[in-house]
């Protein structure tokens, strides 16, 4: 079988193992063998071992890849609003989002909020917005107004899901 039909690598390496510990059995032991066979065999039940821990995953390891981001800019000037909507792609729902968005105005940093967005379905999406107030912001913006200098802005966010497993 290839390795594309089995769901990790670990799984494909067991079930290697274990065909090939099937096939020394039903070919039968030879004293020059025995000694392997014990090997392959302790080596075929470590692989089930692996394979086992892996299909068990909790659901946040199996679904970290699972929110999309999307960040537009609300008003700016003394303070900006950005907003943020999360999309919830996993299989799992979320429990709570929280992170920090953090803004940058013609390459420096200015300010930096916080994000928190409640429970999200899997499927469905939810908005918030991240309020940046600092000096440094207004200082940039009346360099702006004055102007002595641009004002482009530029804004990432870390958003961390946390799933809740349920039973």
């Amino acid at each position: 079988m290839a390795y594309e039909t089995y769901l990790t690598y670990a799984a494909y390496v067991a079930d290697t193992f274990v065909r090939r510990a099937r096939d020394s059995l039903l070919a039968g032991p030879t004293p020059s063998a025995l000694l392997g066979g014990c090997v392959k065999r302790l080596v075929a039940l470590l692989g089930c071992l692996l394979l086992a821990g892996s299909l068990v995953a909790p659901p946040a390891a199996a679904a970290v890849g699972g929110v999309r981001l999307k960040l537009s800019f609300g008003w700016c000037e003394s303070a900006c609003e950005i907003r943020i909507t999360i999309t919830n792609n996993s299989r799992y729902a979320i429990d709570w989002v929280g992170g920090t968005c953090r803004l940058t105005v013609n390459g420096r940093y200015v300010g930096k909020g916080a994000v928190y967005l409640g429970s999200i379905k899997r499927g469905h999406s939810r908005s918030s917005t991240c309020n940046v107030v600092d000096s440094r912001l207004e200082d940039a913006w009346w360099e702006y107004d004055s102007g002595e200098a641009a004002f482009a802005t530029h804004a990432t966010v870390k958003a961390i899901p946390h799933f809740r497993y349920r039973r």
